[in-house]
């Protein structure tokens, strides 16, 4: 029964995965001004493999920059990690849950709108304020769950799910203010000094 309740979990989480996936497409799609998303198969078996790509790194982290405390104290305590260790770990978990978080902004943005992104350069300051602002938001909540006790307190057992969801809207505005850069950005470079899309408030405003 446990076995069957854990496998019918992983199942409906990778659904929420890849439906939420395909929502990043969308609204990278709006920003850029693109009306339409991919066709409904491609859409979200695209989403499927972002999500097959994408889940380790974000989970991994996840755990090394929210919970890496935790989980070194936990090591310690139950599998006898030295002070050296302990210390090794503190250390070498912030670079390394960076990296990935870095390595999945570049990969959405260069994956999730519906065209050719241009060369990473395009996109590298978008990419270095949203990993700055996810980084800000991953910090401020790592501090708030490890020194506030009244987290723990309120949620219980459920604490690091919702703390997952906390992150996860936290890191999607970021994320999508740094897509917004790299298109205006991108934009200005081109020459387009009106909005994609049809805008009440200005008559002029060109349509593509």
């Amino acid at each position: 029964l446990f076995r069957s309740a854990l496998v019918l979990g992983l199942g409906f989480a990778l659904v929420s995965m890849t439906t939420a996936m395909a929502q990043v497409e969308r609204g990278a799609n709006r920003i850029y001004g693109i009306r339409r998303d991919r066709e409904a198969l491609h859409k979200y078996g695209r989403a499927a493999v972002l999500t097959a790509l994408l889940a380790v790194p974000v989970g991994v982290g996840f755990v090394m920059i929210v919970g890496g405390g935790a989980l070194g104290d936990a090591m310690a305590e139950s599998y006898g990690w030295s002070d050296a260790a302990v210390l090794w770990w503190d250390v070498l978990r912030w670079p390394i849950g960076v990296a990935l978080l870095v390595l999945t902004i570049a990969v959405l943005l260069d994956h999730s709108p519906r065209r050719r992104q241009p060369a990473l350069s395009w996109l590298a300051l978008g990419a270095a304020i949203a990993v700055a602002l996810i980084g800000l938001a991953t910090v401020g909540l790592a501090l708030y769950v490890r020194l506030s006790g009244s987290f723990g307190d309120v949620y219980g057992p459920l604490a690091g799910v919702f703390a997952l969801l906390l992150w996860a809207l936290l890191s999607s505005i970021s994320f999508f203010f740094g897509t917004a850069v790299c298109a205006q950005l991108e934009a200005l470079r081109a020459g387009e000094e009106t909005p994609a899309l049809d805008d009440p408030g200005r008559p002029h405003a060109r349509t593509v």
